[in-house]
């Protein structure tokens, strides 16, 4: 049972590490897409 709980925590871990990454990316994106003077 403890393996399993572990599993499911480092799942948990991993999901919120990708979305704050893909945040940080699109942040990124956005703001170099705002400096080209491009409209969204």
């Amino acid at each position: 049972m403890a393996f399993a709980s572990s599993q499911y925590s480092l799942g948990a871990a991993i999901g919120v590490v990708m979305l704050l990454i893909l945040l940080a990316v699109t942040l990124v994106y956005l703001r170099l897409l705002r400096r080209q003077g491009e409209e969204l």
